[in-house]
């Protein structure tokens, strides 16, 4: 068989192939398109369902947030309605809100007060008589002014690790406590680790404060705003 004759006939059979090779193209192409066309319409729609679910859980967190504030600034407005304030007050203040039922997801709601350094001594020898002996105010140290947490219901459990704590110490909570003091307004922390919590399942928390003013009244300037500051209302 010749050279010439082993040539044709390969020529032949390529040409019998050639048809179905370009069938088998183009099917893979076509393959191909629709395969790249379901992926794009499988990502749009996770992506559609991933805006309007993250849209959802935003506005929910939104009107909780709003809800918390307007908690806190009830809670502000029952110290300026009242000279004093009591502890037994203050619980039933709470109780009427049913955290539990209407505002999951905080920790309780409590009340810091201000004390200048020179009145430290004052504070713990007041708050032992309310019936606390061993009252502290921690972490221990000196500092120019102190802050702690005299009031927080439920006042049980996880809560008691918070009595006495001065937030105004730690840096995180200290920059909120600043900012709604000089602004006069709902001020949040970023995410701290709560006294609340245990050394198992730890979880990240954020706290928001409001001011409570002497004389149940906003001053109007920043001077005026941290001579009258006494205390914050809060909620973890």
């Amino acid at each position: 068989m010749t050279n010439k004759t082993v040539g044709n006939k390969a020529l032949t059979r390529y040409r019998d192939f050639s048809p179905a090779f370009i069938v088998l193209l183009i099917s893979l192409l076509a393959l191909f398109m629709v395969t790249h066309q379901i992926n794009d319409r499988y990502h749009q729609r996770l992506m559609d369902h991933f805006n309007f679910e993250t849209e959802r859980v935003t506005t929910i967190i939104r009107e909780r947030m709003a809800l918390h504030g307007n908690t806190l600034v009830s809670a502000a407005a029952l110290f300026a309605a009242s000279d004093n304030v009591t502890r037994q007050d203050w619980a039933q203040f709470v109780g009427m809100l049913g955290l539990e039922q209407n505002h999951p997801g905080l920790q309780g709601l409590g009340y810091s007060v201000w004390i200048p350094g020179a009145q430290l001594q004052h504070h713990i020898e007041t708050i032992r008589q309310q019936g606390f002996p061993y009252y502290e105010v921690n972490p221990e140290g000196d500092r120019e002014n102190y802050s702690s947490i005299i009031y927080l219901e439920p006042f049980s459990g996880r809560n008691l690790r918070a009595f006495g704590y001065d937030m105004f110490a730690e840096p995180v909570r200290n920059k909120a406590m600043e900012r709604a003091r000089d602004r006069a307004e709902l001020a949040y922390t970023g995410k701290v680790t709560l006294l609340q919590e245990t050394s198992e399942d730890v979880q990240a928390g954020m706290l928001a404060y409001f001011p409570v003013y002497r004389n149940g009244t906003i001053p109007q300037t920043l001077e005026q705003r941290r001579a009258a500051l006494a205390g914050w209302v809060y909620s973890p």
